[in-house]
């Protein structure tokens, strides 16, 4: 009986490992959590793995609003660089996050493409950037 059990017992950590390697990583460079921004410019980059596209979307929020979003797009090594403009922010905290295309139609669709977020990094502005 126990002899029985173990070629099933293996085929299942086999599979369970295979399933965890496909897992999206994504890296962050800039920013850095808790970054305190004194421009409305920020440069995001970083590397990605494991993506199925070519590309991965980000959206910028202050709690209030999203104030950006976007296309990030990678090179073979899986590295992303690009320098985001946002609209002013009514408060200083604001989050950065960051999703799969779900529809792979290369387009952010925020009912869609939000389901399942891949990173978030957490900024804040400094208060002379902040309209309230």
């Amino acid at each position: 009986m126990r002899n029985g059990l173990v070629l099933p017992l293996i085929a299942l950590i086999l599979m369970l490992t295979a399933c965890g390697g496909n897992e999206v990583k994504l890296q962050l460079d800039n920013p850095r959590p808790g970054t305190v921004l004194d421009t409305r410019q920020i440069q995001i980059s970083g590397k990605a793995s494991n993506l199925r596209e070519t590309y991965f979307f980000y959206q910028i929020e202050d709690g209030h609003s999203f104030i950006g979003e976007g296309k990030l797009t990678v090179d073979r090594e899986g590295r992303f660089d690009l320098v985001a403009e946002v609209k002013t922010p009514s408060n200083a905290n604001a989050t950065i996050s960051f999703y799969l295309d779900e529809d792979h139609n290369g387009e952010f669709d925020v009912e869609t493409d939000t389901e399942q977020k891949i990173g978030s990094v957490g900024l804040v502005f400094d208060e002379s950037l902040v309209q309230r």
